[in-house]
């Protein structure tokens, strides 16, 4: 299988996050993201006019409406385990029969609304996860996405062209050129997990910052979690197919890093732990490029 590709022209938008070391990060005790926005913000990514770019669960197979996001899935159990991967690692979550319950709270930890996945009786349906929140006073109220989980024998066969593309050069370990500068880096990309219809494919690449470098623009505390997962999930196949030549970072030691926009505090998720840390400032930085891919018609779109 070859897998060394040159992608060009890229129509794209990319993440960018940072790692440090563990003892250069003070912790400040303070700041704490928005359960609500944690939670859409693992389900879509959108622009700063709040339009969504990519899905980073399923896909939206309603035109008239992309905040309505299907999942397939084959059970209960299926859409239970993606509920809850979408949910912070110290989510509260209560049960009523089948259904799963997480009550969500603010950045000042006040009630914020619930978000529940319940079992779904509806034609190709299993469940549906619908979120609802309570708006403060003052607040502005916010377009929440609603996901339904369907049989996996009703999806829509939507790879099409693009699939022999998938399999061939994003398969996972793959590496993928990316030629075209957008403002956010070009480079060679590591596919460190593959695109399925529930979930969308994520590629990185680590460097080490130099003091010309361009600045960061950040992602999310939520999607740096899946970055992570993924990431771990093959580390060692990744470090032996590519090579141990290509600086991959200890595990033990190093961090995945965001900017949070919620606050002015800079966010860390470490990548042995999956933990957050909050904090002013950290040093020995490298950056960890991030896209997300799905097909889209007969070519490969990232974002």
């Amino acid at each position: 299988m070859n897998k060394f590709i040159s992608i060009i022209s890229i129509a794209a938008m990319i993440l960018v996050a940072g790692a440090c070391n563990k003892q250069d990060q003070p912790d400040d005790g303070s700041g704490k993201m928005s359960d609500l926005q944690y939670l859409i913000d693992g389900l879509v990514r959108t622009d700063e006019a709040g339009n969504i770019i990519g899905y980073i669960v399923g896909d939206s197979l309603n035109e008239a409406n992309p905040w309505e996001i299907s999942v397939p899935v084959n059970n209960y159990e299926e859409a239970a385990a993606i509920f809850r991967d979408l949910l912070p690692e110290d989510a509260q979550v209560t049960t009523s029969g089948s259904s799963l319950i997480w009550t969500m709270t603010d950045e000042e930890g006040k009630p914020e609304g619930t978000a529940e996945l319940s079992e779904d009786p509806g034609l190709g349906a299993i469940a549906a996860m619908t979120i609802n929140p309570v708006l403060q006073a003052g607040a502005v109220k916010q377009v929440s996405p609603s996901v339904h989980f369907i049989l996996t024998s009703t999806w829509p066969q939507n790879a099409g062209a693009a699939e022999e593309i998938l399999e061939k050069y994003f398969c996972l370990g793959a590496r993928v050129t990316v030629e075209k500068d957008l403002d956010y880096g070009t480079g060679d990309f590591v596919v460190i997990r593959r695109w399925t219809p529930s979930e969308c494919g994520i590629m990185i690449r680590l460097l080490e910052p130099k003091e010309e470098d361009r600045p960061w623009t950040f992602s999310k505390m939520s999607t740096l979690h899946k970055v992570h997962k993924a990431l771990f999930a093959n580390y060692d196949l990744l470090v032996n197919q590519i090579g141990k030549a290509q600086k991959w970072p200890s595990l033990d030691r190093w961090y995945i890093s965001s900017e949070a926009t919620w606050t002015s505090k800079n966010g860390y998720v470490n990548l042995k732990t999956n933990k957050e840390k909050w904090a002013y400032k950290a040093g020995n930085y490298a950056y960890a490029f991030v896209y997300y891919f799905k097909p889209k018609g007969d070519k490969v779109v990232l974002w």
